[in-house]
């Protein structure tokens, strides 16, 4: 008999019959309906979301993610998510190579600047005295 701690009571409880203690097994069932019914009709859905809107408490949603039950609906999302993540970052690299590209150009378009031009009276008396 496997026993653990249930996340909602506290309780110990023999978790071979569930992720949850008996006594609160019906509102376990209840927030997984509630979650999967707003996944199914908002994918893409964040756990504080999920949280906010359908008001099961968050380490219920993340311990559904980890048991494996919400992961059918999750992995679209996430690659879809991974693929906008993807292309925003090589959106962001090419607006870099742009931008260094015109730096580049305009230094190499900048006129190199003129040499000072010696003033023979104060450069003179400074190196006679100097000798």
């Amino acid at each position: 008999m496997p026993l653990a701690k249930c996340p909602r009571t506290g309780k110990v409880f023999d978790n071979s019959q569930g992720p949850v203690h008996l006594s609160v097994m019906d509102e376990e069932k209840a927030d997984y309906e509630k979650v999967l019914d707003y996944v199914a009709q908002n994918p893409g859905a964040t756990p504080k979301e999920l949280s906010k809107e359908t008001g099961v408490d968050p380490a219920c949603i993340i311990r559904l993610k980890k048991d494996g039950r919400l992961e059918e609906i999750d992995e679209e999302v996430e690659m879809e998510k991974e693929k906008e993540a993807r292309k925003a970052e090589k959106r962001h690299l090419q607006s870099e190579a742009e931008r260094k590209n015109q730096l580049m150009a305009g230094l190499a378009n900048q006129k190199k600047p003129a040499a000072p031009k010696r003033v023979s009276g104060v450069h003179d008396t400074l190196g006679k005295k100097r000798r």
